[in-house]
């Protein structure tokens, strides 16, 4: 995994407990100092990748969320999920065979680092907390 200490953990979601998924990170976004109207979008990107997880991955997910560096830092991982395309998100919506979804999460994050790993796909989220 990578450095850093996430502060809180939410296991095993699946859709059921997207709603509150989304509660989740939208307290911890404050909670962790992002400016309130960057909340949002942060929230729909993390929601994006979850969401995908559920309905094209494994089902379920997990979740880590802390702040270092300036950033607010989002790790969405699924056990059994592998990228399937190189550079996901690049091509805009409509481009043969690529994900309109994490086109619109490189837009809402200032760094978005999908892959994959011995424990499965694991996209992380970067904003700037400043």
């Amino acid at each position: 995994m990578f450095a850093g200490t996430p502060t809180r953990i939410v296991c095993a979601y699946d859709t059921a407990a997207l709603p509150e998924l989304r509660d989740f990170l939208s307290d911890e976004a404050a909670r962790l100092g992002l400016p309130r109207e960057r909340t949002l979008p942060f929230v729909l990107a993390a929601n994006e990748v979850a969401t995908g997880i559920v309905r094209d991955g494994g089902g379920r997910g997990a979740l880590w969320v802390w702040a270092e560096g300036g950033e607010l830092i989002c790790d969405v991982t699924d056990p059994v999920g592998a990228l399937t395309e190189r550079f996901p998100g690049y091509e805009p919506p409509g481009a043969k065979g690529h994900d309109p979804a994490m086109w619109a999460v490189r837009r809402l994050c200032h760094i978005v680092e999908p892959r994959s790993t011995p424990h499965g796909l694991q996209v992380r989220l970067r904003l700037k907390l400043t």
